[in-house]
């Protein structure tokens, strides 16, 4: 298992988490609550935006072989209202690919 970190541009801190099989999974179920409740100093829209986002990941993290976009994009329709356009664009632009993980100037 390898666990990387990086600060983005507001100052909100990203773990990436390597881990083989089934374990992944686990790991990524047992930290999510955790880095929701890290984020005390957000306002609201960045609360609801790293909600969505840990919803979303449960489903659709290509970074850790999870790939049911569509079930992500349900469930964010679920936790936030938003139809299925805003849901779809909003999985696709938050959610990072395995590259971008490596490097954040790769494009999508």
């Amino acid at each position: 298992m390898n666990i990387t970190m990086r600060t983005d541009s507001m100052g909100v801190q990203h773990f990436a988490l390597t881990a083989e099989g089934a374990e992944a999974h686990k790991i990524f179920a047992l930290l999510a609550p955790l880095v929701l409740n890290a984020s005390e100093e957000l306002t609201e829209a960045q609360k609801l935006e790293q909600k969505l986002i840990t919803e979303a990941k449960r489903f659709y993290n290509p970074g850790f072989g999870m790939t049911d976009k569509i079930a992500a994009i349900k469930k964010v329709r679920e936790v936030s209202g938003w139809g299925l356009k805003e849901a779809k664009d909003f999985v696709e632009a938050k959610i990072q690919k395995p590259a971008e993980l490596i490097d954040p100037q790769v494009s999508r």
